[in-house]
């Protein structure tokens, strides 16, 4: 074996490891996450899933709105608009059941956009005090790239990676775009709650 075929085959035995650590002020992209993109979903295709329904979402917004809290919004928000950039922040609770071959965080558009990626978050939060203050940023991210989403469609995002059903837990994410165009998301009091799925 040459020095070439030998410093090759070393590069490609090494493990392939997503983005984490402290971030220190907004969430950003980054080419090393490993889950691959966003996908765009039908009702029809959400319906052969298992699921969880979220149990606490809200958006934060950062400069002159960025102490407020959005808790109780029927929107979900990601993305650059007027000046602000927001984030918006998941929890789910998860029950033990048979591991699912396939998980994915799921979320209603509800305007045209891009879809923005997916982190896990490594702190909880509060649904009605989170402000962009106060949120963590201490996040791993797990998909990379946009979509362009149509409103009314499901944009989900592979979570595999971080779903444990072997026993009961909590697990919280936050969405994020650079998009001047993302799209906005239906919330749980906007009717249409997120949803962790699963696929076996």
């Amino acid at each position: 074996m040459n020095t070439r075929t030998l410093i090759l085959s070393l590069l490609l035995a090494l493990p392939l490891v997503a983005c984490s650590g402290k971030l220190d002020t907004d969430l950003t992209d980054s080419t090393a996450a490993s889950d691959g993109n966003a996908i765009s979903a039908s009702d029809s295709d959400l319906a052969l899933a298992g699921r969880e329904l979220v149990d606490g979402d809200a958006f934060v917004a950062s400069g002159d709105l960025s102490g407020d809290n959005f808790g109780t919004n029927g929107a979900l928000k990601i993305g650059y608009h007027n000046g602000n950039h927001y984030e918006t922040y998941l929890s789910f609770n998860v029950r033990e059941r048979d591991q699912p071959a396939i998980s994915r965080v799921c979320m209603k558009a509800a305007s045209d956009g891009d879809s923005g990626w997916i982190y896990e978050v490594h702190d909880d939060f509060d649904q009605g005090a989170i402000t962009w203050d106060t949120r963590s940023t201490d996040a791993t991210q797990l998909t990379k790239g946009e979509i362009s989403v149509a409103a009314g469609n499901w944009v989900c995002w592979k979570v595999s990676s971080v779903i444990d059903t072997s026993g009961d837990g909590r697990v919280v994410f936050a969405i994020n775009s650079k998009s001047s165009t993302p799209a906005n998301y239906m919330s749980q009091e906007g009717g249409q709650p997120p949803q962790l799925a699963y696929w076996q």
